[in-house]
């Protein structure tokens, strides 16, 4: 039976549908080219290519995407020896570029730098003025002062175009790693430059300045000064002048002077500037010799407050701590050393200010014992001693003295207080009065070739305080060692019995002195 003849509608509909046959044959085709590019996929890009790529990174200013590109060459290509150079001279590139574009300074990515550039030279890489650049300022950021240096000069003589930013850079360096005599020495070359502007004199005239004052060589500061203003009359050079006059004026001792001179450096320089903090530093220090506690607190507080981070605030927070004590303001003041101390143990650099310190310790635990604060006294001490483990013999005559008088104080609180108040502080006493006899006693071991009469001293002070601490075993110890140490003292023998009977006897009811006396 034939097929009913389609109508016109049915027609467009068959029709309709025929575009869909050369599409799927056309899908088909490419799947299967699909596959065999997959399977032969045919040249990549070289590594030069690749390298390329990461050149064009830099510089579109995208470090990230650069170390990104630079990484994935080590890990999935094998490049030869000069490639590989080239590749790690990059990554060192990068990684400046990207601190620089995120404003960080992280020590970790120096380090890298620092080894990076050492793979590339390792690799072949020659060597340019802007390799040494950029390893000195990893070095110089890494608190190594003597490798920046050597990377400074360096490329100072590969580039003069370059030569007088560097000679600053290495200056700097050398300034602030307490390197005059080489910083002298780089001024003077840098003054010898052609080209140089008043300005640049100037500076550089002003930092030599600052040197020859350091060196008490008051007179020619003061001479350098008067021609680096001549040479520069901006207002605020000009407050750097007015400040190492000041600074001049303290070194001279004319406090006055120095006054005047770093109040009109401080106005000049208005607080944004660093030598704001070092102007304020001394003035504080004016006012602290001149038994003013209250003004130098104020110039110290505005260091600690506005330049925090500046070379100064260290020794900020210690006038600060001193003034405090002299306030009577103790606790502030004890925190402020006990802050400085951390600072020390966590910032190796800050080491320099343990002399300082100690000086200032020693000043104000004097305060505190003629305060009869003892105790607090007996803090800042103990703060002397962490920054300087092996202190001379004195201060160990000065820490027993400072222990028994605080045991005497203690003592004589004991009969106004409750029953359990009693205890507690009669065994505080008993530890006060041992330590006082432990101090004397190594007093007394440091002065055994030094001093025949100060070492029998310091002794018999020990021995009476282990005697009154009730320690009657370290007592005894003590005097045999006399006896067995100075056999040539006369009195030995007689001051061994006249201590050591008494003692004994006293021993004798308690079975701890009675087993010594027994096996003495």
């Amino acid at each position: 039976m034939p097929w009913p003849p389609l109508g016109r509608a049915d027609r467009r509909s068959v029709f309709s549908q025929l575009w869909q046959l050369p599409l799927f044959i056309l899908s088909i085709g490419l799947f299967i080219y699909a596959g065999y590019l997959f399977i032969n996929p045919g040249p990549g890009a070289t590594i030069d290519q690749k390298i390329a790529v990461a050149q064009n990174y830099l510089n579109q200013d995208r470090p990230d995407a650069a170390l990104q590109q630079l990484s994935r060459i080590l890990e999935t290509e094998k490049p030869q020896q000069a490639p590989e150079g080239q590749i790690h001279l990059l990554i060192a590139q990068a990684l400046e570029a990207a601190q620089k574009q995120q404003k960080i300074d992280v020590p970790a990515n120096h380090a890298r730098i620092i080894e990076q550039t050492e793979l590339a030279l390792q690799y072949g890489v020659k060597a340019d003025a802007a390799l040494h650049m950029r390893v000195a300022d990893s070095y110089a950021a890494l608190n190594r002062p003597a490798e920046a240096a050597e990377h400074y000069r360096q490329a100072i003589a590969m580039d003069g175009t370059h030569s007088l930013s560097l000679y600053r850079k290495l200056i700097d360096l050398e300034l602030a790693s307490d390197d005059p005599a080489n910083a002298d020495v780089t001024l003077g070359e840098y003054l010898k430059l052609p080209g140089l502007t008043d300005a640049e004199r100037a500076w550089a005239l002003d930092q030599r300045a600052g040197i020859l004052i350091d060196l008490k060589k008051f007179a020619d500061a003061r001479k350098l000064l008067a021609d680096a203003a001549r040479l520069d009359t901006d207002p605020v050079d000009q407050g750097t002048f007015n400040y190492q006059l000041g600074y001049c004026s303290y070194r001279e001792g004319l406090p006055d002077d120095a006054e005047r001179y770093l109040r009109l450096a401080r106005d000049q320089l208005r607080v944004s500037h660093p030598l704001d903090a070092d102007a304020a530093f001394y003035l504080g220090k004016i006012f602290e010799e001149r038994n003013d506690p209250a003004t130098a607190n104020s110039f110290y507080e505005s260091i600690l407050t506005t330049h925090p981070e500046s070379k100064p605030a260290p020794l900020a927070l210690l006038g600060r701590g001193v003034c405090r004590i002299m306030l009577q303001q103790t606790d502030p003041g004890l925190n402020d050393f006990h802050e400085l101390i951390a600072q020390i143990d966590r910032r190796p650099s800050r080491a320099k200010y343990k002399p300082e310190c100690i000086a200032s310790f020693q000043q104000a635990a004097g305060i505190l014992s003629d305060r009869q604060d003892f105790q607090s006294a007996l803090e800042v001490m103990s703060y002397e001693q962490e920054l300087n483990p092996s202190p001379p013999p004195g201060f160990y005559s000065q820490l027993g003295g400072m222990y028994a008088k605080r045991a005497d104080q203690l003592e004589g609180t004991i009969p106004d207080a409750n029953p359990t108040e009693k205890i507690r502080r009669g065994q505080q006493v008993v530890d006060l009065r041992n330590k006082a006899a432990g101090a004397y006693i190594l007093y007394s071991r440091m002065l055994t070739l030094l001093d025949d009469h100060g070492y029998a001293d310091a002794l018999w002070k020990g021995v009476d305080l282990y005697d009154k601490a009730g320690n009657l075993q370290a007592a005894i110890a003590s005097l045999e060692l006399f006896v067995r140490e100075m056999p040539s003292d006369r009195m030995a023998p007689m001051r061994y019995c006249v201590w050591a009977g008494p003692i004994r006897r006293r021993g004798s009811s308690t079975r701890q002195s009675t087993r010594f006396s027994e096996t003495s």
